[in-house]
């Protein structure tokens, strides 16, 4: 037998799953804003399509005598801006036993080189979109290394194709769940990327069905939050929306006031854009029209923030809004989710108990650095094999550089244990809670505390604001600077924390954020404070406003606000 000539897909839980949903659920599952609607069979029919493609593109000595690519043979990129296309490309990838590489659509040729040699990928496949970058990553590729990259275009099947057979597991085609299927790179915001190989048991779980839930994706697909749920999704038998690339506030509300939407996880910077855009332009409007988006929110049946936790003023707005509490998610790349929370209120910073076959602890006992077990995670980082093993205490758990604390059953994220704490003086500042308190400040809209490094202090705090619009005479008159917003802080948080320097951001003014939406602190402290390293001795900038780095002593205080250090 021909085994490259074979229809049936292998025996394992995804395509078996697929298999089950293609035979029993009709009607489109998939709509992309590119111009695609696709029900389970169009979905088969483009697979088979690629995959009869890669066949004959292929090196026949890539395949095995069961026709699956041998390990040896590398990984296959993908780069597409369509949601529809990258799941075409990953799962007729998986298909043939093959590792799936998605590449950032926006990446620089010098970047997408270093990913492609990374994990020895020299076939790209791109869509309509993505066509023309792939050409100009050929073209450098080619030109600095001498290596060849063999660029194809995913294929669709032609309109009104006939519906795709009967799809045929193969019981003998069976692949180990330790097997290779997707390398996703991390951020890169503390060292050169890192290239994550996810095993095929990530996707393997009890799939609960679930027809009727209708998941909006937004996210890039080279990021683990773009490229793991909608597969998800998928084999739950849900319908997934993917919107376009980069989609504004509006986008997202008019798709709630339709009402189709029942699932999203936003990340905590879209969860506050999407609160300013409400109160600028759809509080106000006629109370007919402003009812079609609050009964459109009201039809989201579950609500996640992912990325990282929600500030508690923007988690009340939603949760008052949607009538619906607000899943705090817990997670890591090379891990897939860890916990998360079930109450029916938010609760500052808590990220719940671990979902079931997870095992976590914390470095000391009730509090410390959160250390994972999981059934699901991945198995080394490409190329890297010291970074592999320093990922790992000696009984195996992942080291996720995050401190948390337990309380009962529950636990609580207390930030990154390089960068959310400040030493200032012999002081310790909490990042994430100092910039909790200045989001409570009614006049703050938006607040970044960035570590700033000290000869003297060895730390400093520095804040980055965007103040409220002005909607009341009270905001119009008074001036918000670094003075007022230490005064009004004073009152509740001990002196040591207190910001020393203040920037406030402008209109048109953004943060840099990475693929995942979170904060590019170190790029923020270079672009509005041109602080790279320590702060100048003579430090002066227009626009930011810098207090000393001695603690303030002014304020009459008590000495139990020193933590017992007065």
């Amino acid at each position: 037998m021909d085994y490259l000539k074979s229809q049936k897909f292998p025996n394992d839980p995804i395509f078996t799953q697929l298999a089950q949903l293609s035979h029993e659920v009709t009607g489109a599952r998939i709509h992309d804003e590119y111009g695609i609607d696709a029900e389970y069979g169009d979905l088969l029919n483009d697979i088979a399509q690629l995959r009869e493609a890669l066949r004959k593109e292929l090196p026949r000595n890539w395949f095995d005598s069961a026709g699956l690519l041998r390990q040896e043979a590398g990984s296959i990129a993908t780069i597409t801006i369509s949601g529809y296309y990258y799941i075409v490309g990953f799962l007729t990838i998986l298909a043939l036993g093959g590792t799936c590489v998605p590449l950032p659509p926006g990446a620089l040729t010098e970047e997408a080189l270093y990913f492609l040699n990374a994990c020895e990928a020299n076939y790209l496949l791109t869509e309509p979109n993505t066509v023309q970058q792939a050409a100009a990553i050929k073209d450098h590729m080619e030109n600095k290394t001498n290596q060849p990259l063999h660029t194809m275009p995913m294929p669709r099947a032609a309109a009104g194709s006939s519906p795709y057979p009967l799809m045929e597991i193969d019981d003998d085609l069976i692949l180990a769940p330790t097997d290779p299927c997707l390398i996703v790179f991390t951020s890169g915001t503390t060292g050169r990327p890192k290239g994550v190989v996810i095993p095929r048991r990530r996707f393997f779980f009890q799939a609960t069905m679930d027809q009727d839930s209708h998941y909006l994706a937004y996210r890039p697909v080279h990021w683990i939050g773009g490229a793991v749920p909608p597969i998800f999704k998928l084999l739950q038998g849900g319908k997934i929306h993917f919107m376009k690339r980069r989609p504004s506030p509006a986008a997202f509300w008019e798709l709630f006031k339709k009402g189709d939407i029942t699932s999203v996880s936003l990340a905590p910077a879209l969860f506050k854009d999407l609160q300013d855009y409400y109160h600028a332009h759809i509080r106000y409007l006629p109370p007919e029209e402003h009812q079609r988006y609050i009964a459109g929110v009201a039809r989201l049946q579950d609500i996640k923030c992912s990325g990282s936790t929600l500030n508690l003023v923007t988690a009340r707005f939603w949760e008052e809004l949607s009538n619906m509490p607000i899943r705090n998610v817990f997670g890591a790349t090379e891990l897939g989710g860890i916990t998360s929370t079930q109450g029916a209120r938010y609760v500052d910073r808590c990220i719940g108990k671990p979902f079931p076959g997870i095992i976590v602890k914390l470095s000391d006992g009730e509090q410390g650095e959160i250390l994972v077990k999981s059934p699901w995670m991945f198995t080394h980082y490409i190329g890297d094999e010291a970074a592999t093993k320093a990922a790992f205490d000696e009984e195996g758990f992942f080291k996720t550089g995050d401190l948390g604390r337990r309380v009962g059953d529950q636990y609580f994220f207390e930030g990154r244990a390089t960068c959310d704490w400040i030493r200032f003086w012999h002081f310790k500042i909490p990042v994430l809670e100092l910039e909790e308190h200045i989001m409570r400040l009614p006049y703050i809209s938006e607040a970044y505390v960035l570590p700033v490094l000290d000869h003297e202090s060895k730390g400093l705090a520095a804040a980055l604001v965007r103040l409220q619009k002005p909607n009341s005479q009270e905001y119009q008159t008074q001036t918000i600077n670094l003075q007022k917003i230490r005064d009004d802080l004073a009152l509740t948080i001990e002196l040591y924390k207190l910001p020393a320097l203040l920037r406030i951001l402008q209109d048109g003014e953004d943060v840099p954020r990475t693929a995942s939406d979170k904060a590019m602190k170190t790029k923020m402290l270079e672009q509005y404070f041109h602080i790279s390293d320590y702060r100048p001795h003579e430090y002066a900038l227009d626009g930011v406003e810098f207090w000393g780095n001695r603690v303030d002593m002014n304020v009459n205080r008590q000495a139990w606000d020193w933590e017992g250090e007065a």
